[in-house]
C-alpha cells in the first residue's frame, strides 16, 4: 500500500470516469472494487462530483456526462490525468505536437488546473497541476489504479507525441510474439501501449 501526497510531472495521478449513469457506475464499482462513494460539489453551478475512496483515501471519481457532451454522442469512459508544473504550458506544447483541445484550461476551486486533450491518435486524457489537491491518495492496493495502457493503431505517431510531451523512454517488449510498448519516467514504468 503506497499513501501519496505528490506526484512528479509526467506520472499518473488520477482517473475519472465520466458517465451517462452515476447512479449504476456506483453500484457497480462499489460492488466490484469495494470502495466507498462520497458526493462533493466541484463548484457553484457545477454537476455532482462522486469521490471512490480505498481504506478513507481517494483513488478516482466518477461524475455524470453534461448535457451538452450528450449532443455530441460522447460515450462513457475514463479519463487518466498525468501531472504536469504548469497547465498553461503544457496546453500550449501539446497543442503544438499536434493534441487537439478537448477542453482548454481550468482551475478546479483551488485544489488544482486541469485541461482535456485528444492525442494525435484521438484517445483523449488530461493534465492536472496540482494545488491543494496532488491526485490519488492511495495506490498499489486492491481497488485503486494502478496502470494505463493505450490501445491504437498508430503506435509511432502516439510514441514519439508521448516522448516529446512528458519525456518519457519507450521500450518495445514482445509478449508471446505480440508487441508491447512500455512507457518510462527514468527507471519507473508508468504506462504502455498495445497495436
Amino acid at each position: 500500500m503506497t499513501v501519496r501526497k505528490s506526484y512528479k510531472p509526467g506520472e499518473f495521478c488520477w482517473t475519472d470516469l465520466g458517465t451517462t449513469d452515476v447512479a449504476s457506475a456506483k453500484k457497480f464499482y462499489t460492488a466490484v472494487f469495494g470502495c466507498t462513494v462520497t458526493d462533493v460539489s466541484p463548484g457553484p453551478g457545477a454537476d455532482k462530483y462522486s469521490i471512490l475512496s480505498v481504506k478513507g483515501k481517494s483513488v478516482g471519481a466518477l461524475y455524470p456526462i453534461t448535457a451538452a457532451d450528450k449532443k455530441k454522442k460522447t460515450k462513457p469512459a475514463w479519463i487518466p490525468f498525468v501531472s504536469v508544473k504548469n497547465v498553461a504550458r503544457s496546453f500550449a506544447k501539446a497543442k503544438a505536437l499536434g493534441a487537439k483541445v478537448v477542453d482548454p484550461p481550468a482551475a478546479i476551486d483551488g485544489a488544482g488546473r486541469m485541461a482535456f486533450l485528444k492525442d494525435p491518435t484521438g484517445a483523449e486524457f488530461a493534465i492536472w497541476q496540482p494545488g491543494s489537491t496532488a491526485g490519488a491518495e492511495l495506490e498499489d492496493v486492491p481497488g485503486s489504479v494502478n496502470w494505463h495502457d493505450l490501445s491504437t493503431k498508430k503506435t509511432k505517431a502516439a510514441g514519439a507525441f508521448y516522448a516529446k510531451f512528458f519525456g518519457w523512454k519507450i521500450m518495445e517488449q514482445d509478449f508471446s510474439g505480440n508487441k508491447y510498448f512500455a512507457f518510462r519516467l527514468g527507471k519507473e514504468a508508468v504506462c504502455g501501449m498495445w497495436p
